[in-house]
């Protein structure tokens, strides 16, 4: 398990998207009608990973990363019996997988992704 994808929290969205896209060349694109902008963070033959930029909003402010594992129901019962918590509830993602929150016994919140068959075949 490793994290495979960052998000960052922006009161002005296309603000850091321009931003980000000037200073390091990253390919940035609206995820559907979401406020949420996917970004494509250097090559393919470079090793990384991608991520993303969203509205910052009350519950979500903070830099967030994303570790995928493998059965999301088991990873869930590991983070409460190490002392984390669960934010929300499972969210499907079409076509990427199965994602929740939690933050971990410090507070810092963090993503959990079940990365789903589609996804793995891409």
């Amino acid at each position: 398990m490793k994290v495979i994808h960052f998000e960052i929290p922006a009161e002005d969205p296309m603000k850091l998207v321009d931003f980000y896209s000037k200073v390091f060349g990253w390919k940035i694109s609206q995820w559907e009608k979401e406020q949420y902008w996917i970004a494509d963070a250097g090559p393919k033959e470079e090793k990384g990973i991608g991520g993303a930029i969203y509205k910052k909003s009350a519950e979500m402010d903070k830099l967030i990363n994303t570790i995928s594992v493998p059965v999301l129901e088991e990873a869930i019962d590991m983070v409460k019996e190490s002392g984390g918590t669960i934010v929300g509830e499972i969210k499907d993602i079409p076509h990427v997988g199965r994602n929740i929150m939690a933050h971990d016994p410090e507070g810092n919140l963090f993503g959990m992704l079940e990365i789903s068959e589609e996804m793995k075949n891409m």
